[in-house]
């Protein structure tokens, strides 16, 4: 695994906070399909999670959606699961 969650680009960090936000919606979505594409069903899972879990990291209740993101049981839900947590940092 990665020790940087973000890949340091040029003047991401200047970007406004919606851009940034976009592009990290990119990279999620991304590695998720990636991980689905290359990796077989159970490691994918196992894959997803670990990731989607690193990438709360900041949030003010990483500690509950990482809870929630290692008690599901399908690809499908974990991204849900994730989903929710990623939506509720917006608000």
């Amino acid at each position: 695994m990665c020790a940087v969650v973000w890949p340091r680009r040029r003047g991401i960090r200047r970007a406004l906070a919606a851009d940034q936000r976009a592009y990290k919606t990119r990279v999620i979505e991304r590695h998720c399909e990636l991980i689905r594409t290359h990796y077989r069903e159970k490691y994918a899972l196992i894959q997803r999670k670990k990731h989607l879990a690193r990438y709360t990291e900041g949030f003010g209740h990483a500690t509950s959606c990482r809870a929630k993101i290692f008690q599901t049981r399908t690809l499908e839900e974990v991204w849900e699961v994730f989903q929710r947590c990623w939506q509720a940092q917006d608000g």
